[in-house]
């Protein structure tokens, strides 16, 4: 039972790995008051779509994550690469924003996680409490559960 769960794995990281770049990139567009988010990767990815403050990148709006291609979660559009999502001027709260056209579009494509190293007796034996998270300087995250 082990092993295909370790083979889907490994292909999962092989193709996590691939090469991703922007065909078009990231905009946001007001059109007659709708807002419009259009953007074009150039392979099936992950994704988060997010409007941000740009002079602090705080977000204001989560908008879309998933994977985009035949099974893409709403709003993201099912079978293509080209997406236009239709953004309606609210911040995560439902609070209409005092200025939407000062602000900007953030697409994150192409991440991968992957685990390295597990420490402790039984690395089953989790009830999902954390304990705390941090970073290191060279990017890797560190996660205490237990």
């Amino acid at each position: 039972m082990m092993r295909p769960i370790l083979i889907l794995c490994s292909v999962l990281l092989s193709l996590a790995t691939a090469q991703v770049s922007f065909v078009s990139s990231p905009t946001l567009t007001n059109e007659g008051g709708r807002f419009f988010v259009r953007f074009e990767l150039s392979i099936a990815t992950d994704v988060t779509v997010s409007i941000v403050n740009p002079r602090d990148s705080v977000v204001v709006c989560h908008l879309a994550a998933g994977m985009l291609g035949a099974n893409a979660p709403a709003p993201l559009e099912k079978g293509t690469l080209r997406q236009t999502i239709v953004w309606d001027g609210n911040d995560d709260n439902g609070k209409a924003v005092a200025n939407p056209e000062s602000l900007s579009v953030r697409v994150r494509a192409g991440m991968s996680v992957k685990t390295d190293n597990l420490i402790g007796e039984n690395v089953y034996a989790y009830n999902l409490t954390f304990g705390g998270i941090v970073r290191s300087t060279d990017g890797s995250l560190f996660i205490y559960g237990s």
